[in-house]
């Protein structure tokens, strides 16, 4: 794999089929995100750190994943603030009526925060987000039974 650093918290990955064949997975695993997918991923990433000497946050994390002409692709790791409001501006296209005002005045707030207030507010959020799916996974679990 080749790693090439962007910014402090962004570097892309290049992973050719070989590589792939090396972790024992297929593109299909990545973007279906099954457990060999996940884990390729996890690795890619840690690699990532290790090779460009990089201290990931794990707050404002976005993963850009790009497929090459030669076959090969590019994943974007990133926890840059300015991606993850990017990623955010992107979900606006599917995101409800009830949901879209509330994204769009969290984004206004990224936009205007510093550095690390801008974390803390992600973090909160992403904090929250957890919380709720592991909510919407035990009522799930619970109307099984």
């Amino acid at each position: 794999m080749e790693y090439h650093k962007k910014a402090d918290l962004k570097v892309e990955c290049i992973a050719a089929q070989e590589d792939f064949d090396f972790f024992g997975v297929t593109i299909d695993d990545i973007l279906d995100r099954t457990q060999q997918g996940m884990h390729f991923l996890k690795k890619a990433k840690e690699l990532c750190a290790i090779t460009q000497k990089v201290e990931w946050t794990n707050v404002a994390y976005t993963l850009n994943i790009t497929m090459l002409p030669d076959e090969r692709v590019s994943f974007e790791f990133s926890e840059c603030l300015a991606d993850y409001v990017a990623g955010l501006k992107h979900s606006l296209a599917m995101a409800d009526s009830e949901t879209r005002g509330p994204i769009e005045a969290f984004i206004r707030t990224l936009e205007r925060s510093d550095e690390e207030s801008g974390r803390n507010l992600v973090a909160h959020f992403e904090q929250n987000v957890k919380e709720v799916r592991e909510e919407q996974e035990t009522a799930k679990d619970e109307n099984k039974h």
